[in-house]
């Protein structure tokens, strides 16, 4: 078992928050010095197991709508972009989805409903 591990350097990617590589880093050496002990003697699996360990911060969280994929911070994107009515999104952790870009506000309110918040209010009911 070496006594000082080479950390590989993290993955980075632009916009990353700064200590963000100091974590990936520390996780990789705790999770290298677990695998030692699960591993022992095969440095190329306790290597593999170390990267993947640390590569968990880079899972994104799984966006349900159009709303919540534009939320995903800029760096956690690959690519963002709209095209014939659909937003296309890739993550770092590279998966992919698209969702219906809603109608803009203007064209809500031409199509004839009351404008959010509007009706139903005491103020409405009383004489």
């Amino acid at each position: 078992m070496a006594d000082k591990v080479n950390v590989p350097a993290a993955p980075h990617f632009e916009g990353m928050p700064r200590d963000f590589a100091a974590r990936w880093e520390q996780i990789w050496a705790k999770a290298f010095k677990a695998a030692e002990v699960n591993h022992p003697g095969d440095e190329t699996e306790q290597r593999a197991v170390a990267t993947r360990e640390a590569n968990r911060l880079f899972a994104v969280d799984e966006p349900e709508n159009y709303e919540q994929a534009m939320a995903i911070e800029g760096w956690k994107v690959l690519h963002r972009g709209a095209s014939g009515g659909v937003l296309k999104l890739v993550t770092i952790d590279g998966k992919k989805y698209s969702f219906p870009v809603p109608a803009p506000e203007s064209e809500k309110k031409a199509a004839g409903g009351p404008p959010a918040g509007a009706g139903g209010g005491s103020a409405a009911k009383a004489k």
